[in-house]
């Protein structure tokens, strides 16, 4: 039986693939690994650049809002005199 337990004997390719492959990883050891540089800081100012620009417009569109509730519920515009009687 092979390795992956299907009865079924390995051909040579498959005998030199499994040699190539196990060469490989018995090369690489724990001082050929560095550990991962820390994220750019390009992804995160823009991130913050997205979230400072929503901010921006949300706070315009409340003002927006105040604006015009506060013009369209003031107090009626004042009616025009009425013509005098003799």
């Amino acid at each position: 039986m092979n390795e992956s337990g299907t009865g079924i004997t390995a051909t040579p390719v498959e005998e030199r693939l499994r040699a190539a492959l196990a060469a490989r990883a018995d090369s690489v050891g724990p001082a050929d690994l560095r550990p991962l540089r820390p994220p750019a800081g390009a992804v995160r100012s823009r991130r913050v650049l997205v979230r400072r620009v929503v901010a921006g417009v949300l706070v315009l569109a409340a003002a927006a809002v105040l604006v015009f509730f506060s013009v369209r519920g003031g107090p009626p515009a004042p009616r025009p005199a009425e013509p005098a009687r003799s």
